[in-house]
């Protein structure tokens, strides 16, 4: 420590002046020496920042730190300087950052880091998410959870590998290895070598028939709904019947002889034919039903419309070149007139 010197007045009688060291002011960076009490008095309200300003320095006011002297174009921050290169990134916690980083607590994010929870000082990368107080991948993230690498999320929870994810829509519920999803809807787990069937799982030798596990027909036979038709017997409708005889054919359930009509499921007496006759609309459509009755009458006619004086006869026009209601009764009138006596399988 350099010492002024002193003269002989002092030398001879005790003088009156103090010294003080102003190496205590920025961790005792500042210029060493030892500075006449005059110079800043001691029991003012600025004593420090005068030591300061006399080292040559900036005093820096107190906030989150108690106050400093900066020198060398330091950045004061928060009651402390800032070092040369860095820049004050939160004057209220005093924090130092260099360019490009963001403050986050009292810590600095890298540059590719955002703040993710500041009241615990974490950053996490722009690819991560916070969970649990911690960064977690956003690929691995499941509602409060941070799945393990592998694993599949499901519905808030972690499936470990090999295993699929069920029943969403009812909570959330894994599938184990060697098992598939069946049913969400009810978080249905199947065997792989099973099939789903409704809210059960049929097994390797069953089928599944209108949501039911039904055992597989023997060889030979049909499968017909809940039950196995014979070999003589014949699927109609999801009922077991018998084969039509030979000469006849089927009409519905029924078998008609090969002179007989069939009329929607029904067997036309002999000398009747089936004929389709306009009963009326239902949203704009005509409407039809079958009935069996003689060849020459035509049950179209009693449906035909009043004649007015001088109007066009309608059984003389080839075709309509309209497209209304009535045309569109006519065309099926005109096709009812050229069904052959027997009729068509209808």
């Amino acid at each position: 420590m350099n010492i002024p010197s002193f003269t002989a007045e002092a030398s001879l009688y005790k003088t009156s002046v103090h010294y003080y060291s102003a190496a205590i002011l920025n961790g005792g960076t500042g210029t060493q020496g030892v500075w006449p009490a005059q110079a800043c008095d001691p029991f003012s309200s600025d004593y420090v920042e005068c030591l300061c300003r006399f080292q040559g320095g900036s005093f820096c006011p107190p906030g989150a730190f108690p106050g400093e002297c900066c020198f060398g174009g330091s950045i004061c921050c928060g009651g402390r300087c800032c070092p040369t290169g860095l820049n004050c990134a939160d004057e209220e916690r005093g924090l130092c950052c260099a360019r490009g980083l963001s403050p986050c607590g009292g810590i600095c994010c890298a540059i590719g880091q955002y703040c993710a929870d500041p009241g615990h000082n974490v950053c996490c990368s722009s690819n991560e998410v916070l969970i649990g107080g911690r960064c977690c991948p956003r690929m691995q993230a499941c509602g409060s959870r941070c799945c393990d690498q592998g694993y599949v999320c499901c519905g808030g929870e972690c499936c470990p590998p090999g295993s699929s994810c069920c029943g969403l829509e009812r909570g959330a519920l894994c599938c184990p290895q060697g098992s598939f999803c069946a049913n969400a809807s009810i978080g249905l787990c199947c065997p792989n070598d099973w099939k789903g069937c409704g809210t059960a799982c049929c097994p390797p030798e069953q089928d599944c028939i209108n949501g039911l596990c039904t055992p597989r027909c023997p060889a030979g036979s049909v499968q017909c709904g809940s039950a196995c038709c014979l070999p003589e017997q014949e699927c109609i409708k999801g009922l077991c019947t018998p084969r039509c005889p030979p000469g006849s054919r089927r009409c519905g359930h029924a078998c008609c002889p090969s002179a007989q009509a069939c009329c929607r499921g029904t067997c036309c007496p002999p000398g009747l034919r089936c004929q389709r006759c306009p009963e009326g609309t239902v949203d704009g459509h005509p409407t039809f039903s079958y009935v069996c009755g003689p060849p020459l009458q035509n049950c179209c006619a009693e449906a035909s419309p009043v004649k007015p004086e001088n109007a066009w006869e309608w059984t003389q026009v080839k075709d309509v070149v309209r497209e209304t209601l009535f045309s569109r009764i006519y065309r099926a009138c005109r096709q009812v007139e050229a069904l052959d006596r027997t009729g068509p399988v209808l």
